[in-house]
């Protein structure tokens, strides 16, 4: 059966034509996934998302394409959105012991807040001591 058929199929209700669409794309959608995720894991999750997104828009396949390269259109764009995310994160390891953030970055931050704040005093308590300004 080709992939058209096993679509009507699926469109009346057919859960093996569903099954059998997984069996032939998911390893391609994983492999894919793959190239845009940072790990094994996160093209599985790629990949199950890619599914649940077939299943709920089928009705909305309008065929201008083949079912595949709609199939990994949706992976695609659910792999570089997951792909992004995992780029901004920063993966934390419960049993990993010591410091996440090297302690200097703390202390470089912290230096330059401090001269801005101990500028902007000066400047106040300057003003303060300067008294009354003649003639203004």
């Amino acid at each position: 059966m080709d992939d058209a058929e096993l679509l009507k199929s699926l469109l009346g209700g057919d859960e093996s034509a569903f099954s059998e669409l997984v069996r032939r794309y998911h390893s391609t959608l994983v492999k894919v996934a793959r190239y845009y995720v940072a790990s094994a894991a996160s093209a599985e999750d790629v990949a199950q998302d890619t599914w649940i997104a077939v299943l709920k828009g089928i009705e909305k396949f309008e065929g201008r394409s083949t079912f595949k390269t709609w199939l990994l259109r949706i992976c695609v764009n659910r792999a570089r959105t997951s792909g992004v995310k995992e780029h901004r994160s920063i993966p934390v390891d419960p049993n990993e012991s010591g410091p996440t953030v090297s302690a200097h970055r703390f202390d470089q931050a912290a230096s330059g807040v401090t001269r801005r704040f101990l500028h902007r005093g000066h400047r106040h308590a300057t003003r303060q001591h300067r008294g009354p300004q003649c003639g203004a």
